[in-house]
């Protein structure tokens, strides 16, 4: 008796170093502009911060992020989700998935890891924010967290993701 194929899930998982340093500016951001800190993050060139997603396929930010806040989602939604019970969208909760997403929206793509290396690739703003819903998952955010984070991402568009 045959049996049907089922595809393997892949589960996506994170390896690969950062460092976050000290603030560099501060800027006024969110509904109460209040006073956020802007940082610089350097990927280790040894190991790099890498997502290997449900496509089958590694992800890499490039070596420098140079505007990073800790928070994609933004602060209204934060707001938000604090009277959701499970969700948890607090700065510097999924710094990785933070990291991956903040440069792949300043720089409209990612590299993508294979045999010969890495090249990089232009992706839509909605296969960016796939990613970072994948790379939450990879980070033991719970369904509730996810689902709240990617609404966020996708609801609120600011001028330089609009590719």
């Amino acid at each position: 008796m045959n049996t049907p194929f089922v595809p393997a899930v892949i589960r996506p998982s994170w390896e690969g170093k950062y460092s976050k340093g000290a603030p560099v500016r501060y800027e006024r951001r969110g509904l109460l502009r209040s006073l956020t800190p802007i940082y610089t993050v350097r990927l280790c060139t040894d190991f790099p911060l890498m997502l290997h997603a449900s496509d089958g396929r590694t992800y890499s930010p490039k070596r420098l992020v140079e505007n990073y806040d800790g928070a994609t989602v933004p602060a209204i939604f934060q707001m938000l989700t604090w009277a959701i019970p499970g969700v948890h969208l607090q700065r510097d909760m999924y710094p990785r998935s933070t990291i991956l997403h903040d440069s792949a929206c300043q720089d409209h793509g990612l590299y993508v890891w294979d045999e010969g290396g890495c090249e990089f690739e232009q992706l839509s703003r909605a296969k960016v924010d796939w990613l970072y819903l994948d790379g939450l998952l990879a980070e033991g955010a719970n369904t509730a967290t996810r689902i709240a984070a990617y609404a966020g991402v996708r609801a609120y568009a600011r001028p330089f993701v609009r590719w």
